[in-house]
């Protein structure tokens, strides 16, 4: 799942986003195919913020 919500300020989107996840791509090492591992509840959720603008 993923939710943004932000301010459309300037004609730039300020967003904080959250994603919920219950399983990650992991590799063993760099080059090697990834599996999806299931993570800890703690991990499931990330969240960040970005600035999103128009381009041309």
């Amino acid at each position: 799942m993923v939710s943004y919500t932000g301010l459309l300020r300037d004609q730039k989107m300020e967003a904080a986003w959250f994603v919920v996840s219950d399983k990650a791509l992991v590799a063993a090492r760099e080059g090697e195919a990834a599996a999806l591992k299931p993570v800890n509840w703690w991990r499931a959720v990330t969240t960040s913020v970005d600035t999103f603008e128009r381009s041309t």
